[in-house]
């Protein structure tokens, strides 16, 4: 009995937070707008999306095999905390990815865990010491060197969403941006599949804000990542900045990631997807 009522008083705890955010924990987060019926203009979002893919130079990605990324990222409070993989609020790494897939390899280069090498080769993460590799399951690190390596890859990897479509403009910090949004086989809220609107510099093309659910960790979540700072890197257009927010983390960022240098081709695509 004493177990059910310690239950009971943390659910209603928890509950009570996220309705101080605004956040409905038993309904998916639905990025469609008030009033929004499908489809508004999807010819006018598919050409946005094309534009975006130039000005991004999509291109260059299929013409390496791998990439290396010094990042960092900073996190704040509570949620901050909780969302992240990290010992430390603020770190430094090295991340090293085959492009369109899920196979990478991160470099821990500050902090308590500093030296470690954490992979993740077909949805199993592994730890690596020089040749030494133990598969080990680490959720935490999964979720988090996949959604590093997606932000990076962000505008050639949306481009694989099915469905489209317009949803108008928006001023941004200033700019005015076109915004689309996009899912798989429907924009409806679905278990497993997330949403996304990407709003674009209406003049440069270039990504302003991603606003995205979080179907992996929580149904109810939803967050938004601000593309800043853009830099060429070898012919790469990156933001150097990225700033995200949640609903769940009422005032002020969640993270604040940032990218300081990518090199293409650094290690082999056989390092980066090690034999059992």
């Amino acid at each position: 009995m004493k177990f059910t009522k310690i239950i009971l008083f943390l659910l209603f705890t928890i509950t009570g937070l996220f309705s101080s955010c605004n956040v409905n924990v038993f309904k998916y987060s639905d990025l469609r707008p008030t009033g929004y019926t499908f489809p508004n203009d999807t010819l006018k979002a598919k050409l946005l999306i094309k534009e975006m893919t130039i000005a991004h130079k999509n291109h260059l990605w299929d013409d390496i095999k791998t990439y290396q990324v010094q990042f960092e990222e900073e996190s704040f409070g509570f949620f901050g905390r909780r969302s992240s993989p990290f010992k430390e609020l603020k770190m430094d790494f090295s991340l090293n990815y085959i492009p369109k897939t899920f196979n990478g390899l991160m470099e821990i280069k500050s902090g308590k865990e500093k030296g470690d090498l954490w992979g993740i080769k077909d949805g199993k993460t592994y730890k690596r010491n020089k040749e030494n590799i133990v598969f080990q399951d680490n959720k935490s690190y999964k979720f988090s060197m996949n959604t590093f390596q997606y932000f990076i890859e962000f505008p050639n990897r949306i481009i694989e969403a099915n469905i489209i479509d317009y949803l108008g403009t928006k001023n941004i910090d200033g700019k005015v941006t076109e915004g689309v949004i996009v899912s798989w086989n429907k924009l409806e809220p679905q278990e497993n599949i997330d949403q996304y609107i990407i709003w674009l510099d209406a003049k440069t093309k270039r990504i302003v804000l991603v606003e995205y659910t979080v179907r992996e960790k929580i149904k109810f979540a939803r967050g938004s990542a601000y593309f800043s700072n853009y830099k060429e890197f070898n012919g790469f257009l990156l933001p150097t900045k990225i700033s995200s927010k949640s609903n769940i983390k009422k005032n002020g960022y969640l993270h604040i990631k940032k990218i300081n240098n990518f090199t293409p081709n650094v290690l082999t695509i056989d390092y980066l997807k090690p034999s059992k």
